[in-house]
């Protein structure tokens, strides 16, 4: 199974709102607004499903987060680190990390690399910081559905 449908899999039944897969064109608008190429993994996810439903949807049973807490961002809400939080994580290339998740509400956010051909994920919590967790977006996944203690920090 490919990284998409991992995550389509695991998500199955929970009380989420998944959002139905980014088309080409907006996938290609991302790239160019931003000046990046997707990694395959990270291209596959998006193919698959476009984050969550950013809403609180109590009468549907449809949530924002998923049982663990974790909220993916819809392709339109990932951004460069360094545009999160007012602006207050700088480290090294931060401007290449892209913000793709957070968990319970920002105690942390989850970005991946961009624009070179490995999509390294780091933790983004404390300002100056990065955590690495995953040299590749498909292996935080792996990390992620396993609830490994390497997601969150540890």
């Amino acid at each position: 199974m490919t990284v998409g449908e991992r995550l389509i899999a695991y998500w199955k039944d929970q009380p989420i709102g998944v959002r139905p897969p980014v088309d080409g064109g907006s996938l290609r608008d991302f790239e160019r607004r931003y000046g990046v190429t997707l990694p395959d993994d990270v291209r596959d996810y998006y193919e698959h499903a476009d984050g969550f439903e950013q809403i609180f949807d109590s009468e549907n049973a449809r949530y924002y987060q998923d049982k663990k807490g974790f909220n993916f961002y819809p392709l339109s809400k990932v951004v460069p680190v360094d545009q999160v939080q007012d602006g207050n994580f700088s480290f090294p290339r931060s401007n290449h990390y892209y913000v793709f998740a957070d968990y319970l509400d920002w105690c942390w956010g989850y970005a991946f690399l961009l624009g070179s051909a490995a999509s390294t994920v780091v933790l983004v919590g404390e300002p100056d910081k990065p955590v690495l967790v995953a040299e590749t977006f498909e292996k935080f996944v792996d990390l992620y559905i396993t609830d490994d203690k390497a997601i969150y920090g540890g």
